[in-house]
Order: structure tokens, then C-alpha cells, then sequence
């Protein structure tokens, strides 16, 4: 199996991506700032006798997040499953939440994942793989002090549901 994990150096992104090298998936890790995260993540994979490859991308950016398929493509030869874990979680009080602040919500959480899965579809339809996108309770239930991070959540769990109908 041939995987992009997103956010691969920290948190929920890093234990899946140990999870797949561990079962004896081939894992391209991405990171934008937890560089030493992510190396120790394809050490633990390697430890575990899987194989991994590391690419860098700010995926607020759609084109950094299309490149950044196309690498792990180049990479492995195709890609069976991608998995969005990279987020921004900003606290802020409502009152705090100015455009520019929703906007760094919706660019990582929502347009950057929707360049990864437009830009991945054909791999995945090759390969009659998988996309995985990694929503939250807000998404239905926002969190108090989140909104942006809350908006975005509930935005990307609508593009999943509409993705799961396009594509299936």
C-alpha cells in the first residue's frame, strides 16, 4: 500500500503514518514546520522495516498542496490511500476572528485539502484507493473560542460527503 500522510510529524498525523509503515505500507510523510517530528516518524518506520520518503509543503497554498501529491506519486509509483491529518487549530475569541484569521482556517483546513484530493483523485481512481479526511466534533458541535477552526471543520466535512459522491 502506497499512503500520503498529511501532518506526519505530530499528533493524530504522526501515529496513523507509524501505523501504516508498521503494517508494511510504503508512507510519503509531509510536514510544513515539524521537520524533526516527521524524522523521527520515518525512523520509527523504518525501525519497524517499512519504508518512507519525507516531503515539505504549506498546503494553505493549493499549488504547494498539488506538488506535494505529484511528489509523493513520483515517489511510490501511485498512491493508494491519502489521509488529511495537517490542521491549524487557533484559539481566538470571536471577537478576535477577523478575516484574516478565517481565512488561515479555511486556506489549510478546507481549500488546501480540497487541492490534495482534486490533485490525488486519478491515483486514487487508478489504484481504487482510498481519501481520508480528518474532520472533528466541531464540525457539527462548535467549539467555543474556535470559531474559524470550527467553520473550516464543518466546511471540510461538507466537501467530504460531496467528494463521496462525486467520486464513488
Amino acid at each position: 500500500m502506497r499512503v500520503l500522510v498529511t501532518g506526519a510529524g505530530q499528533r493524530l498525523g504522526r501515529h496513523l503514518a507509524e501505523a501504516f509503515g508498521a503494517r508494511g505500507a510504503s508512507v510519503f510523510l509531509h510536514y510544513r514546520s515539524s521537520q524533526a517530528g516527521v524524522l523521527e516518524t520515518k525512523a520509527a518506520i523504518e525501525a519497524a522495516g517499512g519504508q518512507a520518503a519525507i516531503g515539505s509543503a504549506d498546503l494553505s497554498k493549493p499549488a504547494e498542496a498539488r506538488a506535494l501529491v505529484d511528489e509523493a506519486v513520483r515517489t511510490w509509483g501511485g498512491l493508494d490511500l491519502v489521509v488529511a491529518s495537517a490542521a491549524n487549530f487557533e484559539k481566538l475569541p470571536w471577537q478576535e476572528t477577523d478575516d484574516d484569521a478565517l481565512s488561515r482556517s479555511l486556506d489549510l483546513n478546507l481549500r488546501g485539502q480540497y487541492a490534495l484530493a482534486h490533485q490525488a483523485a486519478p491515483a486514487l481512481i487508478a489504484s481504487r484507493g482510498s481519501l481520508i479526511f480528518i474532520t472533528c466534533t466541531s464540525s457539527i458541535r462548535p467549539f467555543k473560542g474556535y470559531l474559524a477552526y470550527s467553520v473550516s471543520k464543518g466546511a471540510l466535512r461538507q466537501l467530504m460527503l460531496a467528494l463521496a459522491r462525486e467520486l464513488a
